[in-house]
């Protein structure tokens, strides 16, 4: 058999030895480099021959074998170990992108990636803060979620008023922390009737009043939140008549 010649990309004619007698390489030792996008990144295909019986007859058959050597410091590599992946992403970094085929405000097309949830009729251990976490879902596949804000960040108060003097029902949060009311009861304890004045800010403006009846009260659970306007400041209340006032008040914490 004749050495089989092989042109290289650069247009110069590489021959491969038939049965060992040839001129340039040794046999299945394609001199090849694949470029990988990365200009001073270069793999190099590597193809041999191994001997082996791959079939379910006696005797053995020869099988091409191909794989990639990346290169090192002190020479090549083999590639394809968890040492040495092979990247699929031409920046080669560790992190392999993923994305969608529509983007965002295009018209819908293609079959969507599933989003799945883990079945839960028990709570999960919680994680720590920051950490990534499973949706939970219940066992016909509805997400389980919670009304404005998880526990950790809702926040709750009782306070008796007197007087007539404005009064702190819920206290400011840290700098930049909104606390937006979703609850509020008010009861009156004593023989007058007052007009109750509820403001976001200790000395600033009214949000909202409430008349309360003499013996009477009010339960306010707000559909949509009563929303701070300015982050670190104090929920107060205060009385038109000195009375004997019950408050109540849960909200939750936001940025």
């Amino acid at each position: 058999m004749a050495n089989l010649k092989v042109n290289n990309a650069d247009g110069s004619a590489k021959y491969l030895k038939a049965s060992g007698a040839g001129t340039d390489l040794d046999p299945h030792i394609p001199e090849q480099k694949v470029n990988q996008g990365d200009a001073g990144s270069t793999a190099w295909l590597v193809e041999t021959e191994v001997q082996g019986d791959y079939d379910t007859s006696g005797g053995t058959q020869n099988l091409s074998m191909i794989g990639l050597a990346l290169p090192a410091s002190g020479g090549p590599v083999p590639g394809g170990t968890a040492t040495n992946p092979l990247r699929v992403d031409p920046t080669g970094t560790t992190t392999q992108p993923v994305a969608g085929d529509v983007a965002h405000d295009a018209a819908d097309s293609g079959n969507p990636v599933k989003v799945g949830a883990v079945a839960r009729t028990t709570n999960p251990t919680a994680v720590a803060d920051a950490d990534r976490v499973n949706l939970r879902a219940n066992k016909l596949g509805d997400l389980i979620v919670l009304k404005n804000a998880p526990r950790e960040l809702k926040v709750r108060n009782t306070v008796s008023i007197a007087g007539t003097g404005e009064t702190t029902i819920l206290a400011a949060g840290a700098a930049s922390v909104y606390h937006d009311l979703t609850h509020l009861t008010i009861t009156n304890g004593s023989a007058s009737a007052t007009v109750v004045t509820l403001r976001d800010a200790t000395g600033g403006s009214a949000v909202d009043k409430y008349s309360i009846a003499a013996n009477g009260g009010i339960t306010i659970n707000f559909s949509d939140p009563a929303t701070q306007a300015t982050a670190a400041n104090n929920w107060t209340l205060q009385s038109s008549v000195a009375c004997n006032l019950e408050v109540n008040v849960k909200g939750f914490k936001t940025l």
